[in-house]
């Protein structure tokens, strides 16, 4: 599917056990558009930081990735009648495009709004666009 054209899931689950560097350039790979990754920016050194001093322990990323592979929800999706926005990123490199359409159509009332030309984390890469979106967002108290 979509996302398996950067090297697939296994390659990114394989990734959490890795450490430091390694494990902050694969999850780029997947979490952010070939743009910005292509600039001068700390965000990978920070990733591989925060690696290093905030580990995560192997039993926990099993389990997180466990709960990820079996969350299936989608059936009760048109209970949620609190106002949702729903955030799309462009290349949406982890998730496709047509997820966040399904969110938005299942979800009464949901607001979609895509992010271009960025990929997973969105708010990594348009932060001024995404505080944008979410200030305007509850500002209107829906």
């Amino acid at each position: 599917g979509e996302g398996e054209g950067r090297g697939g899931c296994g390659s990114l689950a394989r990734a959490r056990f890795a450490g430091g560097r390694a494990r902050a350039e694969v999850g780029a790979r997947y979490l952010l558009s070939d743009d910005f990754r292509a600039q001068p920016a700390p965000v990978i050194d920070r990733w591989a930081e925060l690696a290093r001093d905030e580990p995560v322990a192997r039993a926990t990323a099993v389990v997180q990735l466990l709960a990820a592979a079996r969350h299936h929800a989608l059936e009760e999706l048109h209970r949620i009648d609190a106002p949702t926005l729903i955030l799309s990123a462009g290349e949406a490199a982890m998730v496709p495009p047509a997820n966040s359409r399904m969110l938005a159509r299942r979800i009464k009332g949901a607001e979609l709004h895509w992010l271009p030309g960025s990929a997973h984390d969105f708010a990594t890469e348009l932060p001024g666009e995404t505080a944008e979106l979410l200030r305007d967002f509850c500002a209107t108290g829906k």
